[in-house]
């Protein structure tokens, strides 16, 4: 049985977007224009001023190299094994083709079938050869390993948001829901703690951190490494144009870190964050606003200032052994694994004892968004002997922090942060941890194994066995 079924390719979405030219600029001219421009000739030495001469220069300068245009594309599928050479092949392919529609020619038609033999070939192989190569030159790259996996398996479809009548009112929901978030789960918490609660005393460092080192250039270039290739949309430039320009501008970024730390400010441009809505899980539906969580993204000079705090303060941190011991995540050698191991042999070693374990699982939920900044800046003097113009820093740096929700390109109004710490942040994982440190005092004084890892918290107490009971 035969039968004429008609059915349409379904054709690519097509949308307008603005966009520059980056590849047309010439990076030679471009830092030799920074390099006249009153920004490196003549830096002001007031931090906010300087600031905003360094944003101000380099949109100027980019805007001169690469002005934004705007057209109308045709969204496909990213092909980036996708080559010139297999481009001429389908084009010989289609003439071929037509030819044959033409003569309906046996060789013709011969014709045809083997090119298109050789172009499917040629896209195996291209295809092949891509991520062979991409595997092998991240081997050692394991995060870099996992995108690609799950690319190849497609266990990340593109996020759909809920029902809108705009990007921009979608946008400004989420920011709402955000907040309201947060602010319910803090009512509940003063609600339900009772009114007989123990007051907890930290215990007093007796070390201090007053001041921060200033830092030279070529520290800053050993602290920040190669520049991030990715950029936020609070950036000045592209990450890929500052990655060309960093030694250009790496005096006046030298500077600005030196002010912001001797001052103990960190400007308001640079507490802001984009936030970008995220899935919890690929598997829970994307029709409801609970099943969103916030991931902020900070600007590259912000996280530049960041990193050369952290660093000065996880070295007065170790040097001082003020760290828990079984505190795992976003510390050196500490590691899921490590958690894992522990845990895990510690239990093992009971059971190996005829003793029983009992092990509490603690998640919390939306824990750095719910941190307390001025119980945070309480444990930062009184118990890591946080003070001068170090304490200051800190407490400029978790003071009037804004956000907005960004939806493809359409942006919500900027809110200001309450409670919380940045998880897009440098320091925002470590605050956290020096934040929960406490939990580990009232583990210990009610006699109980613990182990933490981020926000999750294992608390587990070995019991001897009753000799009437039957070890199995």
């Amino acid at each position: 049985m035969h039968c004429d079924i008609s059915i349409a390719k379904p054709s690519f979405e097509r949308k307008e977007v603005k966009f520059r030219k980056l590849k047309t600029i010439d990076i030679g001219m471009f830092c030799d224009e920074l390099t006249n421009s009153s920004l490196l000739l003549h830096p002001p030495d007031d931090l906010h001023q300087l600031v905003a001469l360094y944003y101000s220069a380099l949109v100027s300068t980019l805007n001169k190299h690469a002005p934004v245009k705007r057209r109308v594309i045709t969204i496909r599928p990213a092909a980036p094994w996708y080559t010139e050479e297999i481009k001429t092949e389908k084009r010989k392919r289609r003439r071929l083709e037509r030819q044959w529609c033409m003569t309906q020619s046996a060789s013709d038609r011969e014709n045809f079938v083997g090119q298109c033999h050789a172009v499917n070939d040629m896209l195996s192989s291209s295809r092949l050869n891509y991520y062979s190569r991409l595997v092998t030159e991240n081997q050692c790259d394991l995060r870099k390993l996992f995108s690609t996996f799950s690319k190849l398996l497609h266990q990340h479809p593109e996020t759909r948001f809920l029902q809108h009548e705009s990007t921009a009112s979608l946008a400004q929901e989420f920011i709402a829901i955000f907040d309201n978030k947060i602010r319910r789960i803090r009512e509940d918490l003063d609600r339900s703690t009772p009114d007989n609660v123990l007051e907890f005393r930290d215990v007093a460092a007796e070390c201090q951190f007053t001041t921060f080192a200033s830092v030279s250039s070529i520290e800053l270039m050993a602290i920040v490494g190669s520049p991030y290739l990715k950029s936020c949309d609070l950036d000045p430039i592209p990450g890929s144009i500052m990655k060309d320009c960093f030694t250009t501008v790496r005096p006046v970024i030298t500077k600005i870190v030196n002010l912001s730390v001797q001052s103990g400010k960190l400007p308001t441009d640079l507490r802001a964050a984009s936030v970008k809505p995220l899935l919890r899980k690929q598997a829970l539906s994307s029709d409801e606003f609970k099943n969103f969580r916030p991931i902020s993204n900070l600007g590259f000079l912000s996280k530049i200032i960041e990193k050369c705090v952290a660093k000065q303060l996880i070295a007065y941190l170790d040097a001082n052994n003020l760290n828990v011991i079984y505190q795992s995540a976003y510390r050196k050698l500490h590691s899921t694994e490590t958690a894992l191991i522990r845990v895990h042999n510690d239990i093992a070693m009971a059971l190996d004892h005829k003793r029983s374990v009992i092990l509490l699982l603690l998640d919390l939920w939306a824990a750095f968004d719910t941190v307390d900044l001025c119980i945070l800046l309480s444990h930062l003097s009184s118990r890591f002997g946080i003070g001068g113009t170090a304490l200051e820093w800190f407490r400029s740096y978790l003071s009037d922090c804004t956000q907005f929700v960004n939806v493809n390109g359409s942006t919500s109004e900027r809110h200001v942060l309450q409670f919380g710490v940045p998880q897009g942040s440098v320091l925002g994982p470590l605050l956290y941890s020096l934040y929960t440190s406490p939990l580990s005092d009232i583990a210990n004084k009610h006699g109980l194994s613990f182990h933490f890892y981020a926000g999750d918290t294992q608390l587990y107490i070995t019991l001897r066995r009753h000799p009437l009971m039957r070890w199995n």
